[in-house]
């Protein structure tokens, strides 16, 4: 196993409460003093964010 950083200086300050995504092959991440949600696919290499106002520590996708 091996660790590497796929999503560098996307957060203001802090990255929290990462989520593997399986379905999707992505890592879903807040940034806890933006307010944002963060969702960085491993397909693409892409990171894109979404700003929600609120303070979030944990983000769960999908309940089926």
């Amino acid at each position: 196993m091996s660790v590497s950083v796929v999503a560098k200086n996307t957060c203001q300050t802090t990255g929290e409460g990462p989520y593997w995504e399986e379905e999707t092959k992505s890592l879903v991440y807040v940034d806890i003093t933006q307010n944002d949600v963060h969702r960085w696919s491993s397909i693409t290499n892409e990171d894109t964010s979404l700003h929600l106002g609120l303070m979030y520590f944990v983000v769960v996708t999908g309940c089926k």
